[in-house]
């Protein structure tokens, strides 16, 4: 059988978190963040996609430098995150380039927790 990759669509719904995210978390994923060098910003909105993301929840959703080995820097990432956030929270990660036409939408949140360079 011949394979045939199909580009499914859905949509998800971004926004700012309806409860504050403690300091604590912040500070445990900005310093994870900034582990890894090849993420270029970095928000952490609540998302919503049904049958996903269901209930909604906070999800890092990072930029990535040009070339960046994806699956590599997903794995650093997820290693910095489980040093730095508490056991009974585990976070999402959603990659994205920097170009996706998505990101629009996520900044409009005011989620940012680390600046483009």
């Amino acid at each position: 059988m011949q394979g045939t990759e199909l580009k499914v669509t859905t949509t998800a719904m971004v926004g700012a978190p309806q409860a504050p995210v403690p300091e604590h978390v912040l500070d445990a994923v900005r310093r994870a963040v900034e582990a890894v060098p090849q993420i270029r910003e970095a928000h952490l909105p609540e998302v919503f996609i049904k049958g996903m993301v269901d209930p909604a929840a906070l999800v890092l959703v990072v930029t990535l430098d040009a070339g960046a080995d994806e699956d590599r820097v997903l794995s650093q990432i997820d290693r910095a995150l489980h040093a730095q956030l508490p056991d009974d929270l585990d976070l999402g990660v959603w990659p994205l380039a920097a170009d996706d036409a998505s990101l629009p939408a996520i900044r409009s949140t005011g989620c940012q927790i680390s600046p483009a360079t």
